[in-house]
């Protein structure tokens, strides 16, 4: 197929709401995502790549919206698949939230995007807990630009991702 066609079908599907199916369907990390939440429209274009769970390998972190989102601006999901070696797929972790401006637990407004940084262990009230200083492992934040990002970390007591929001 030209290139031309497969903008044009691409262009096509998404109005259709079908993209994140083939998505899905070319991208192994967005299939496996999708079999998990299958009311969530995962986005590829927010794939983001880093060690989280501080074992070694990297993992995959995707932003999703849930589909038939209504008119309260619908639900932000947070799919992290760990990696393991040989390019496999470990657990699946999904973080869900609200976008309701007037909600301490949720997003001001759409866009959200993934922004990857250094391991930090702590913040303004001190040590996160399970928190295991790192030079590889990495923590991440969501933000959308317009209030308190939601902050992750690998709590290596109870071995999964937490998350504090300032």
């Amino acid at each position: 197929m030209s290139q031309m066609k497969t903008v044009v079908v691409a262009m096509l599907l998404g109005q259709l709401g079908l993209l994140s199916v083939v998505h899905a369907q070319t991208n192994p990390v967005l299939g496996v995502l999708q079999a998990d939440k299958p009311k969530v429209l995962w986005q590829a274009k927010s794939i983001t790549r880093a060690d989280v769970s501080c074992d070694g390998q990297p993992d995959i972190l995707v932003l999703g919206r849930e589909k038939g989102a209504g008119s309260d601006k619908g639900k932000v999901w947070l799919g992290v698949v760990e990696g393991r070696a040989g390019n496999q797929f470990g657990p699946i972790s999904s973080f869900e939230f609200a976008v309701k401006p007037d909600a301490q637990d949720a997003f001001c407004q759409l866009p959200v995007r993934i922004e990857v940084v250094p391991l930090i262990c702590d913040n303004e009230d001190g040590a996160l807990p399970g928190c295991k200083p790192s030079k590889t492992c990495k923590s991440f934040a969501l933000l959308d630009d317009a209030c308190d990002s939601f902050n992750f970390y690998w709590d290596s007591e109870q071995k999964k991702l937490v998350y504090w929001r300032r």
